[in-house]
């Protein structure tokens, strides 16, 4: 029986996925952060771009390639608009807030030629550039949160590991003591 994304068990198999992923732990959260960055940036050839500046850098190419997803068919209605929301506060257009008010969640579902239009204009640089600051912000972020998690998550396994090892080792010697008698 699969797991339904809305049970919790599936959040929690994510993130034991995530922890107990191979490698440093800058490896991991830089992996994530390049994954998110891309995500945001490029809307076209994320995990390429993912993977190979995770090659360059050295971090978690799988994790890079997961976390492009977070623009994926149910955030673009969200990522897009506020790519563009953001580019346009650092680039002059000739594009009113009224046709950015009409860039809504219907547009993008409905009307292809309008948004193929808009980014064929100054839209497409206000998307990139909008991109790149939202993704370098949220990159950031996932940063943070993966290596905190990944930490902890080791700290705690190595805590029990020592735990362990040190009942076993009285426990053994309780033993020997008592087979001695």
């Amino acid at each position: 029986m699969a797991i339904k994304i809305t049970e919790k068990k599936f959040y929690k198999y994510l993130y034991l996925r995530l922890v107990r992923q191979g490698g440093s732990v800058h490896s991991l959260a830089l992996g994530s952060a390049i994954g998110v960055f891309f995500g945001f940036i490029v809307p076209i050839f994320q995990i390429p771009l993912a993977i190979f500046f995770a090659w360059i850098v050295r971090a978690n190419k799988l994790l890079a390639i997961a976390c492009t997803w977070v623009s994926n068919p149910l955030t673009y209605a969200i990522v897009f608009p506020a790519n563009v929301w953001v580019g346009s506060f650092f680039i002059e257009s000739d594009l009113d807030m009224n046709q950015f008010d009409n860039f809504t969640f219907k547009m993008i579902f409905t009307d292809f030629m309008e948004i193929v239009e808009f980014f064929c204009s100054d839209g497409m640089l206000m998307f990139m550039l909008g991109g790149a600051i939202l993704g370098a912000v949220f990159a950031s972020i996932t940063y943070i949160v993966v290596m905190w998690f990944v930490l902890r998550h080791r700290g705690e396994k190595l805590t029990r590991f020592r735990l362990r090892r040190e009942f076993l080792q009285a426990n053994k010697s309780n033993l020997s003591g008592e087979l001695e008698k």
